[in-house]
């Protein structure tokens, strides 16, 4: 009962792939094939559109299609995260892959980000986390970026306190339930969705990320905020603790953190 590629099809997807990853430059004309070639692949290996964030990036500018474009290594490393979870999965399980209500849901959470922290709860347990936003973002992202990156969070947490299958996320954030819906968002953003899918392979987990109006996510929004004496007379029984956000977004993201000022240097 699985939908899978033949060893042929996968052994030719893989091959391609190969050429890209450790090749210097492309035309126009072939990156449109493989980008063709890996949506193909899309109908089985649902989770994987994040690997063409940076070839899309790349291929927007380019009209002629015999114009050459340069590989770089941001395009290299989501083709061979890509080609890894091409060759360790087996395909789509149909029994495993049916709809399901969100009522029937193994675990409801809420997400929320301010500029001053990260917050998210879960309502069954009255259990909340936070952490402080005292590392920096990507130029030009502001909330957005903080909005997903919590969501993230909350995915990797949910090993260490639920044995789960099934999830909710409910944030007030539209364009990260686009986002996570999607799997597609541009280049700053793609290592949380990267991050967030590694974490839903490996359990495996099934995710849906859906709105909430702000002023219904209070304990969320008090979290985010630090105000943790509000969070309590909403949920007296809430317990908060502090969590880290997933190391391997942060360490991802460091080409696109706006330049630090050199202490010591001449100003004009």
């Amino acid at each position: 009962m699985t939908i899978s590629m033949t060893p042929e099809s996968k052994a030719e997807l893989l091959a391609k792939i190969q050429t890209f990853s450790s090749g210097l430059h492309f035309t126009l004309c072939e990156f449109q094939s493989l980008t063709g070639h890996i949506n193909w692949s899309f109908n089985v290996f649902l989770l994987l559109h994040p690997s063409l964030s940076n070839i899309y990036h790349k291929i927007a500018s380019a009209s002629h299609p015999l114009q050459f474009l340069w590989m770089n290594n941001d395009m290299k490393s989501d083709l061979q995260w890509l080609s890894h979870h091409i060759q360790s999965s087996p395909g789509i399980n149909v029994l495993t892959s049916t709809a399901w209500n969100i009522s029937n849901a193994d675990t409801t959470v809420f997400c929320d980000a301010s500029l001053k922290g990260l917050g998210f709860w879960y309502p069954e347990l009255s259990l909340g986390f936070f952490t402080p936003v005292n590392f920096q973002i990507p130029h030009g992202t502001g909330i957005y970026f903080l909005e997903a990156l919590c969501i993230a969070s909350a995915i990797h947490n949910f090993k260490a306190y639920l044995s789960t299958t099934t999830a909710v996320i409910f944030t007030d954030s539209e364009n990260t339930i686009d986002m996570f819906n999607s799997l597609h968002t541009t280049p700053p953003y793609n290592p949380i969705l990267t991050s967030a899918v590694d974490e839903i392979i490996e359990h495996p987990y099934n995710v849906c990320v859906l709105h909430i109006d702000g002023d219904k996510n209070d304990v969320a929004d008090a979290l985010s905020h630090r105000q943790f004496d509000h969070g309590h007379q909403l949920v007296p029984d809430l317990l908060i603790e502090e969590f880290s956000p997933p190391q391997d977004v942060l360490l991802s993201i460091h080409k696109f953190l706006p330049p630090r000022n050199v202490l010591g240097a001449s100003q004009k």
